[in-house]
This record gives structure tokens, C-alpha cells and sequence, in this order.
């Protein structure tokens, strides 16, 4: 039998472990953290109702479950595994007494993040584990959240256009954005931890009492838009607009201040050049030749008054100030009622012209009135400009019976001119003509006696051979370039022959093939080939052959020489009308050469004018071939591409004859 002292030691003991383990429950049950005990073999022994609630089991569904089936996600089940292996077979466990964060898995699959703490008891081989876990959700969201906010404010500060710096007590430099780099010169590594070195040494001693003032004053209220100067690397100064705060820790304790400083040098520069503008404005208007009347642009009331205006009008300052523009007898022909004023203020501005003015004593001017409105500071205003033009009209005057005279005596000065310049013409004409027809005889002279020697020998040494003979096929074309050479010299003579003008019927097809091949050794010495393209009902033309002649060979050499790498050239004729409707003949010089510009193309048929390198051309070529077509009562024309060439159109009057078609 027992004692009855062990009988109640026993009773005690028994009644401490009803009372351990009433509050073992009480702790399960009221604890809002997930308490979950699990055997040696990983099976769930305890699921308090804060477990249920979070994993969505119910505690009687899991009890004897293995632990990794439920709340573990499959990716972390090995592991759980593994580490409870190594725990019972070595007694080392890593998370044993240790704070981790993990996911976990609630009852529909879902995933959360949860701070784990694992507790064990009980011998190595059977010990008995339990888990606290915490669903941290809320946490992470809202670390997620001051993340996101961190870096959002850090992008602000290193896009920021303004300079933002950041001291700590010891007013040692703890930010220093890009913008202040800027500002300032020194880079971020520079400065970082360093005493902030932008403060001239004649502003530090101000601004450190400013600073400790801010610091000890109660509220610590913030500081803006405090203009002052800062000193850049480079030892230049630059004036800044800066805003001061406080910087406080997470425990809202002061460890330093912030500032945001704008750089305001070229505001203040603007604003010095207006103080200055002003300065200077003032100056003109006091002493400006001018009468200067300011209104106000709403009430029409003078405003100021410039010194020669008041001494122009003999009226003080007095008398006008207050007084409205329409109101003041001087003004009275100028301004006549309140409906001018109104088209002044809605136009802003309005000129008068010989306008009479009248001043005290009765004397009238003659003034020129200009108007405009404009703002002043934060009003508007309208501007009137008087000058008295009475002298400048009488010299307008004066000058006007001038230039009627010397536009009459140029008047016949330019027709002396027209006279003379139609004599030098001819007389260049002739003396051109005259040297033609000297270098032609010559030329004559010089070569038709011995072309006619070779084509005499020639044709002797063709008669003496056989038909056969192969000597013979080299002397017959001698004989044809002999006389291709004599067909030349005659166009020579031909062209240098000039006198009034000869109208007769052209074949204008034989005309161009002549052309050709009197120039026909300049184009192939330029590498230009050549392309004909004549219609077979070509009719002819009435006009002067040597004339006509003068037009082919100068449209020919222009194309030549607008084709300066070598090109095509062709040469076109077909039947067509004139504008009148009448039967005509169309001819086309096409080249592919560089082409006009459009903006010289209405120039070309001016005189003198070129678009060849100087010494290259007179600019006449065009004009004369302009004048002799329209003598011949025809039409020219260029169109042009740059790069593209250009085709030079001449449309003349044809006759009814029709030239022989042909083959």
C-alpha cells in the first residue's frame, strides 16, 4: 500500500500533467501561428486549428499522414525526405533552432510563402518534431511593395533633371545623383563619404549656420527654393535654386538632410539682360527723337508721356496723364472717337500716315502715327510712336520732281542705248561675216587645189588597175573620203557666206544629214554616238538655209558638250502643228548628257547667260537661235532633267510641198 505522502506526490504529478497538458491544448488552439508535430517518420502527430485554417485540412484528415504529402510542395519533398534520413541516421539536422523561409502547400494545391522555426525532442532514434510555420504573404507583399517603391524613388533620383544630394550629420556626402554630376563635375565616387565640396569658401560659414539652424530649429520646417551659388570642380561659380528636408531612419530619427538644387545661372542671366533691357529702354524713351505716348490697353488712359512729345505739344505731363487718348484736342484728327481705339485694340496695331497734329499755339504738322500693343510685366499696354515727317515730306517732294526728271533723261538714255547696242550687233555681225569669208578662201585656197590632185591621181591609178585588182577597192576610197573632204570645205564656204537673208524651200532632212557631217568628226572625237529619226512624209520649209544651218550646228554643239564623258545624241524630225493650228515641222535634238537645273531653264534665252564653265561659252548661241526661229515664225523650246539630258523642240511652218518619201 502507498503512503499517503506518495499517494499525493502521485496526485500532484498527475495533476501537473492535466495542467501541462491544458496548456499544451490552450497553446495549440490559440496559437495563430501553424503548429504542426510530426514523428520520426515524418507523420503528422499535431494540426492545431491555426494549421487547418491556413492548409484547408481538416486535423482528423491528417493525423498518421505523412507530412510531405500535404503541406510540402512536391519540389521540396526530396529534400524534406533526405533531411530527415540524415537527421536520424547522424543526428545533424540544418534547420534545427533555425528561422527559413520556405513554400508551403495548402489543401487545393496553392502554393504560399512561410516562415518555418523546427523544434525536436525525444531521443535520436525516435524523436518527435515540431514546426511552427507562419504564412508570410502579407510580408512579402508589402516587401515587394517598399521594393518597388525603393526602386521607383531610385529611378527618380538618377533620372531626375534636378541635382539631389544627400548629407549625413557629419555633412559628409551620402547621395549624389547623376544630375548633380552634371552640375557640379565630380562624380559620385569623388564624393561619396567626403565633406560636400560645392560651397565657395566665401558662402561656407553662412551656410554651415544656416544648416545648424535648420537642424535645431523645432518641426525642422523644410527650406525651398533658397537661391544661392555653388562652386564647380572646374572652380567656376553657378547660381542655384535649393530646397532643404530633413532625412530620417526608419525610427523616424534626423541622421542628415537631403537638398534638391536647380541650376538658375541662365535664369538670372535672363533676368539681369530684362533689369538691363529695361535700364536701357527707359533711357530711349527719355531721350528718343520721337514722340512716345504709353496707354493703357483697356481704359485708353495715358500712361507716360516722352520728354519731346510733352515739348512738341507744349502740354505738361500733367495735362495728359489720367486723360484719355481721344479726349485731348491735339489728338482730335488723329484718334476721333472711341471706334478707333477699339480697332487698335483689336488689331494691335495701326500706322497713320500725313497726318496733321496741332499743338498749343495752333502750329500743324505733319506726323506719321504708329501704334502697337505689347505686355508689361503683367499689363498690357499700347505703344503710339509720333515723328514729325513735315521736313521729310517736303524733301519727298523735292526728290519726287527729281526723279521725274531723271526718269525722263533715262528714258532717252535708254534709248540711245537700245540704238547703239543694235549698231554694235551689226557691225559684229558684219566683221564676223567678213573674217568668215577671209578664212573660207583661204581655207579654199589652201585645199581644194590639192584635194583636186589626189582626186585626179586617184582616178587615173582607178582607171590603169583591173576590176579585180584588190588595189583597187583602197584607191575608190580614197577617192570618197577626197570628196566627203571637198563636200566639207564647200559647207564651209557655204556657212561663211552672209548676206540679207535668202528664203527658199529646205529639205530639212538633207539639211540636218549636211549638218552632221560637218560636224561629224568633232562627235566622234568626243565619243558621241549618233541616232537619226526622220518620218517619211517629211513636208518642206520656207527659211534661209545658211540661217537654219547657224541654228543646227549651235543646238549640235551644245549637246556635245553637254555630254562631256561621251553619249547618245539623236536627232528627230516629224510632221506636227503650231499652236494656231497650222501644218509644221517638228525637230528634236535629244542628248543624254547632264542636263539643266530647273531653275536655270527660264534664264537660257537671256543674253549672255551660260551654265558652261567660264571661257566655255558667250551665252549668245541660245538667244541668236531663238530669234532666227522666230523670224521664221516658229517656235523653240528646251526640256530638261538633271542627269536625265536634255531635248531641244523647234516647230516651223511647213509648206505644202511633201519632200520624196523615204526608203
Amino acid at each position: 500500500m502507498l503512503s499517503e505522502n506518495s499517494a499525493i506526490a502521485i496526485e500532484r504529478r498527475s495533476n501537473g500533467r492535466k495542467q501541462i497538458d491544458a496548456l499544451k491544448d490552450a497553446i495549440l488552439r490559440s496559437s495563430l501561428d501553424c503548429i504542426v508535430a510530426i514523428d520520426h517518420e515524418g507523420k503528422i502527430l499535431e494540426f492545431n486549428p491555426a494549421a487547418e485554417s491556413t492548409f484547408g485540412y481538416s486535423s482528423d484528415s491528417v493525423i498518421g499522414r505523412p507530412m510531405h504529402e500535404l503541406i510540402i510542395p512536391p519540389g521540396l519533398r526530396e529534400r524534406h525526405r533526405a533531411g530527415l534520413a540524415r537527421y536520424l541516421k547522424t543526428g545533424e539536422a540544418r534547420i534545427i533552432g533555425k528561422r527559413i523561409e520556405m513554400s508551403a502547400m495548402r489543401a487545393d494545391g496553392s502554393e504560399f510563402p512561410a516562415e518555418l522555426t523546427v523544434t525536436s525532442v525525444g531521443d535520436s532514434s525516435r524523436p518527435v518534431f515540431t514546426a511552427f510555420i507562419r504564412d508570410i504573404t502579407d510580408r512579402k507583399r508589402a516587401e515587394a511593395a517598399l521594393h518597388e517603391t525603393n526602386q521607383t524613388l531610385q529611378t527618380f533620383i538618377q533620372a531626375s533633371p534636378l541635382a539631389i544630394v544627400a548629407l549625413d550629420m557629419e555633412r559628409k556626402v551620402r547621395l549624389w545623383n547623376p544630375a548633380a554630376e552634371r552640375f557640379f563635375g565630380w562624380t559620385e565616387s569623388e564624393v561619396i563619404g567626403q565633406l560636400l565640396p560645392n560651397i565657395p569658401e566665401e558662402d561656407l560659414q553662412n551656410q554651415l549656420a544656416l544648416r545648424e539652424q535648420f537642424l535645431s530649429s523645432e518641426g525642422l520646417p523644410a527650406i525651398s527654393n533658397l537661391e544661392t551659388r555653388r562652386l564647380r570642380k572646374d572652380g567656376s561659380i553657378i547660381q542655384v535654386s535649393v530646397s532643404y528636408a530633413p532625412l530620417r531612419d526608419t525610427q523616424s530619427a534626423i541622421v542628415g538632410t537631403i537638398g534638391i538644387m536647380a541650376d538658375i545661372t541662365e535664369r538670372k542671366l535672363v533676368e539681369e539682360a530684362r533689369q538691363s533691357s529695361e535700364l536701357r529702354y527707359r533711357r530711349l524713351f527719355e531721350s528718343a527723337k520721337d514722340g512716345i505716348l504709353i496707354l493703357d490697353a483697356d481704359s485708353g488712359q495715358i500712361v507716360d508721356v516722352n520728354p519731346f512729345l510733352i515739348e512738341m505739344l507744349g502740354i505738361s505731363k500733367e495735362e495728359l496723364a489720367g486723360k484719355e487718348l481721344w479726349e485731348i484736342g491735339a489728338f482730335k484728327d488723329i484718334v476721333a472717337s472711341k471706334i478707333a481705339f477699339a480697332e487698335l485694340q483689336q488689331r494691335g496695331y495701326i500706322r497713320y500716315e500725313n497726318l496733321p497734329l496741332q499743338d498749343r499755339e495752333g502750329l500743324v504738322r505733319q506726323v506719321e502715327f504708329v501704334s502697337n500693343s505689347y505686355l508689361a510685366g503683367e499689363s498690357r499696354v499700347i505703344q503710339c510712336n509720333i515723328r514729325d515727317i513735315t521736313e521729310r515730306k517736303l524733301a519727298e517732294e523735292e526728290l519726287r520732281r527729281t526723279n521725274q526728271s531723271l526718269e525722263a533723261a533715262l528714258a532717252e538714255l535708254q534709248t540711245k542705248t537700245h540704238e547703239l547696242t543694235s549698231m554694235t550687233q551689226q557691225l559684229w555681225q558684219a566683221s564676223k561675216l567678213a573674217t568668215m569669208g577671209e578664212l573660207a578662201a583661204s581655207v579654199a585656197h589652201e585645199l581644194n587645189n590639192p584635194l583636186a590632185t589626189i582626186s585626179l591621181r586617184a582616178e587615173l591609178l582607178v582607171g590603169q588597175l583591173a576590176a579585180d585588182d584588190p588595189n583597187r577597192r583602197s584607191l575608190l576610197v580614197i577617192e570618197q573620203e577626197v570628196e566627203r573632204m571637198a563636200s566639207l570645205v564647200s559647207n564651209l564656204l557655204l556657212f561663211s557666206r552672209r548676206s540679207h537673208q535668202q528664203i527658199s524651200t529646205i529639205n530639212i532632212a538633207e539639211e540636218l544629214q549636211n549638218s552632221l557631217e560637218f560636224i561629224n568628226y568633232h562627235l566622234r572625237s568626243h565619243r558621241i554616238n549618233v541616232a537619226t529619226d526622220f518620218a517619211n512624209d517629211l513636208p518642206s520649209v520656207q527659211a534661209d538655209t545658211q540661217q537654219l544651218r547657224q541654228v543646227f550646228l549651235n543646238l549640235l554643239t551644245n549637246a556635245s558638250d553637254a555630254m562631256p564623258e561621251g553619249g547618245m545624241l539623236t536627232v528627230r524630225a516629224r510632221r506636227g502643228v503650231l499652236e494656231n493650228s497650222t501644218p509644221a515641222l517638228v525637230i528634236e535634238f535629244s542628248d543624254t548628257g547632264i542636263g539643266i537645273e530647273p531653275e536655270h531653264l527660264p534664264k537660257l534665252w537671256e543674253p549672255f547667260f551660260t551654265t558652261k564653265p567660264e571661257g566655255k561659252g558667250t551665252g549668245l548661241g541660245l538667244p541668236i537661235c531663238r530669234r532666227t526661229v522666230e523670224e521664221h515664225r516658229g517656235t523653240i523650246d528646251i526640256e530638261s532633267l538633271p542627269g536625265r539630258g536634255t531635248t531641244v523642240r523647234i516647230i516651223l511652218p511647213a509648206t505644202e510641198m511633201e519632200i520624196g518619201k523615204r526608203d
